[in-house]
């Protein structure tokens, strides 16, 4: 199997690159940043911007076919400027897509985001709840989608795989965040009661990679399904960093005016294009707070199946933290 991927040395795309390699996958990638030597796995490295079509062209001169495109590339830019975003996550799908057609590829597997969807106030969120993304990149989602579906009718099969949180054992992520607020007792521990009841979606590489390569097998002709592992509430996610840590989340009750505050800091940090933790957890609307999404379809569709369990893969990540340095020994 020939694959062509898109953001292949990114946090997602290089432990997938790498299982494709292992599994006997020829592969090619784009990249702003081309290696000077040829990379010792046989990957063969393009040099351009996705948004590019040009760039996109010279690959397909290159290369006469492509059983799957993995599109995978995105600014990620959470409250960048629409125009930007558009520019990455629709043109650049739009050329991912060209790159597709004049290839001859048999399937388009498109990595969007569970902020497409954006927050809601159920979980898990039915699979028919409709898109109300509460950010510019959750924008940039939608649009690329609705052009991933019109472009791929007719010419290749296509999955759109909305990516929870996505975490990992072996590279800080929001799990490492939150055991440095534990060991560190900062802002981030102090408004967990604010939204200890707010709901996430992680997911660990492992399964996303997993969940791609099943996409990339599938024989259902369109698909669209939450790729993700075990939903969790924030408190949940510190109770189970400080059990992995040895230290007890000290229980305390929110303040009068904790709320607002937060409020207005997650709308200040919107104003100025800023994000953390807090203000991701704090962004929604009216009861629209939680990020907890129904995996049936990527079942149905798919056959996919998490095999990290939060518990599992939050202890693997908070190992690795240690042993790297990044977390003080508990």
């Amino acid at each position: 199997m020939k694959a062509f991927v898109t953001g292949g040395t990114g946090f997602v795309g290089t432990p997938f690159v790498r299982r494709l390699v292992a599994d006997g996958w020829d592969v090619a990638l784009l990249s702003r940043r081309a290696p000077a030597e040829p990379r010792a796995d046989g990957v063969r490295v393009y040099p351009g911007e996705l948004a590019d079509p040009a760039a996109l062209r010279r690959v397909a001169e290159r290369e006469e076919r492509f059983d799957v495109v993995f599109h995978l590339g995105a600014s990620i830019a959470y409250f960048g400027r629409d125009e930007e975003l558009v520019r990455a996550n629709v043109e650049g799908t739009r050329n991912a897509l060209e790159l597709a057609r004049r290839t001859g590829a048999g399937r388009f597997v498109y990595a969007s985001s569970i902020e497409a969807v954006g927050t809601v106030d159920r979980v898990p969120a039915p699979a028919d709840t409709p898109c109300r993304p509460v950010s510019p990149y959750g924008r940039s989602k939608v649009l690329a989608e609705a052009l991933v579906r019109r472009e791929s009718e007719g010419r290749f099969g296509h999955a759109i795989l909305r990516i929870g949180n996505v975490y990992a054992s072996d590279h800080s992520s929001f799990v490492v965040e939150v055991a440095e607020a534990i060991l560190q007792r900062n802002r981030l521990l102090e408004f967990l009661p604010s939204y200890a009841e707010r709901c996430i979606h992680p997911v660990h590489t492992l399964d996303v990679t997993g969940g791609l390569l099943a996409a990339a097998h599938s024989r259902t002709p369109a698909a669209t399904a939450t790729l993700a592992g075990e939903w969790a509430s924030m408190g949940e996610l510190f109770a189970l960093c400080g059990a992995e840590l040895g230290r007890i989340v000290p229980p305390r009750r929110a303040g009068r005016g904790d709320a607002l505050y937060l409020r207005v800091r997650a709308r200040y940090h919107r104003r100025r294009r800023q994000m953390d933790l807090i203000t991701y957890v704090m962004t929604g609307a009216g009861r629209r707070v939680h990020r907890a999404y129904d995996l049936e379809p990527a079942r149905a569709a798919l056959g996919f199946e998490p095999r990290v369990t939060l518990r599992q893969g939050v202890g693997e990540a908070l190992a690795w933290a240690r042993r790297a340095g990044v977390l003080e020994a508990a």
